[in-house]
C-alpha cells in the first residue's frame, strides 16, 4: 500500500514539474521533444504483429513501446545492448526502428565485463540481479561513446530505482537526462551543458 501511494505521489509530482516545449532552451532536447516525443505519425511498424512477449516486470504501455521504436528510428543505433532479463517486445520495437541494428542481451555484470565492444544504445531493465544498477551503470559507461543513448526502464517504479535515477542524474559524466516517468533517457555528450529535464509526451 505504501509503495502504491509513493508511486502515485511521484506520478503527480512528475505531472506538475514537467515542462512544455516553451521551457526547453536546449536545442538538442528540443529536437528530441518535437521530433520524437511529439511525433504523432502512425507508422506501419506500429501495426506489425509482435509475437514476442514482454517481460512480466516491464511496466510499459503501447505508447512507451512505440516511443522505443521512434527513438531507435531517430538515432539509428548499430549496436544495441539490452541489460537485464530479456524482453522480446522491447527488442522487437527497437529492432523495427533500426532494422540494420545488432541487439545483444546481457543479464549480469560478468557478461558485460566480458563484452569488448561499444554500444550506440543501451536499454536497462529494472530487474537486474541484486538490484545493483549503479554498479552496472559504471560498467556500461565503459562501453558507450559520446553519441550513445541510454534508456532506463521504470525509473520511479520502486524506491531503489528512484534512488538510482537520482544517482545517475548526479553522475559527473552525465550531461543530459530526460525524465519521462516510466522511461529515463541519459546522454553523456561532452559538448552539452549539464541539464535535467522532466517532460510529458
Amino acid at each position: 500500500m505504501k509503495q502504491n501511494f509513493l508511486y502515485r505521489f511521484r506520478l503527480l509530482h512528475h505531472y506538475f514539474l514537467s515542462r512544455s516545449k516553451f521551457d526547453i532552451h536546449s536545442p538538442f532536447v528540443y529536437k528530441i521533444f518535437s521530433e520524437i516525443l511529439k511525433d504523432k505519425k502512425d507508422y506501419a511498424e506500429y501495426h506489425t504483429p509482435i509475437k514476442k512477449k514482454s517481460n512480466k516486470y516491464t511496466p510499459l504501455s503501447k505508447k512507451d513501446y512505440r516511443l522505443l521504436f521512434r527513438l531507435s528510428k531517430y538515432f539509428k543505433p548499430k549496436n544495441i545492448l539490452m541489460l537485464g532479463s530479456t524482453d522480446g517486445k522491447c527488442a522487437s520495437y527497437l529492432a523495427s526502428g533500426s532494422p540494420a541494428s545488432f541487439i545483444i542481451s546481457i543479464l549480469d555484470s560478468i557478461g558485460l565485463i566480458a563484452y569488448p565492444g561499444m554500444f550506440d544504445m543501451v536499454f536497462v531493465l529494472d530487474d537486474l540481479p541484486g538490484k545493483v544498477i549503479p554498479d552496472y551503470f559504471s560498467r556500461v559507461m565503459q562501453h558507450i561513446h559520446n553519441d550513445s543513448v541510454l534508456i532506463f526502464c521504470n525509473i520511479h517504479g520502486s524506491k531503489e530505482m528512484h534512488e538510482v535515477w537520482n544517482e545517475i542524474i548526479n553522475n559527473s559524466s552525465v550531461t543530459i537526462t530526460i525524465d519521462l516517468f516510466k522511461l529515463g533517457l541519459v546522454f553523456c555528450k561532452e559538448e552539452l551543458t549539464k541539464e535535467d529535464f522532466i517532460l510529458r509526451y
